[in-house]
């Protein structure tokens, strides 16, 4: 009787192997910002790639020290890793991961979030220590009325919003993202330009584009996006 159960654990159904009776896999990671600084509070998703049970999914919540384990995913198989906060995704953030043999862990590396959400819904750069206004407006507007619109701005409890130089918004610029614009998709920007602080010469100004990561020189006239941005203090 031993002997059949021992064969039972081997077999191969549909191209994946029934290993150790069922024995899971543990994978450990910690969640920090871009400055190694933890994280706490976070969710992670750890979703598999291709389902093939009814419980693909799975949640840990990150300790104080940032610090998540799963202890139940299926081994050898494909993760895709989500991190969340307050309800929102960082779309930014999913990591490919491949669970361990059953019965043993893999322990991976820190999983890096630079941008976060803060309570009045602004993305804090924590690499920078900018916070950036997301693209709300969803439409262009020319230079004048552009500087006006983040003059007169007020989030929260700050007025004091402007608009980026050149190297901030190539900061934000990505070519690996996915999608026409190359930027992090909690700026929900829908379209390739916007505008600088900077002026060029008396009738145009520097703006930048989120499809080449080119800077451009742009008249005034000419509508650009508008994102607006402070200096945390």
């Amino acid at each position: 009787m031993r002997r059949l159960v021992k064969a039972v654990c081997l077999i191969v159904v549909l191209g994946l192997a029934v290993t150790a009776c069922g024995k899971k896999s543990r994978l450990e990671g910690k969640v920090v910002d871009g400055k190694g600084k933890p994280i706490a509070g976070m969710k992670i998703i750890a979703k598999q790639a291709k389902a093939v049970t009814g419980d693909e999914q799975f949640l840990a919540n990150a300790a104080a020290d940032g610090l998540f384990s799963f202890d139940s995913l299926h081994p050898s198989s494909d993760y895709i890793l989500i991190p969340t906060l307050s309800d929102i995704r960082f779309g930014i953030a999913k990591v490919p991961i491949r669970s361990a043999l059953a019965g043993d862990k893999v322990v991976m590396e820190p999983m890096v979030l630079r941008f976060i959400f803060n309570q009045d819904g602004l993305i804090v750069d924590s690499i920078t220590g900018l916070e950036w206004r997301p693209d709300v407006l969803q439409y262009n507007m020319k230079f004048a009325a552009a500087v006006e619109f983040t003059k007169n701005l007020v989030q929260g409890e700050h007025t004091d919003w402007r608009l980026p130089t050149r190297a901030e918004l190539k900061s934000l610029y990505d070519p690996a993202m996915h999608g026409k614009f190359k930027i992090y998709p909690m700026f929900h920007l829908t379209d390739c330009c916007a505008w600088t602080g900077e002026l060029k010469d008396e009738g145009s100004a520097w703006g930048f584009n989120f499809v080449s990561g080119n800077e451009i020189a742009s008249p005034f006239e000419k509508p650009l996006r508008a994102l607006a941005v402070r200096t945390r203090k």
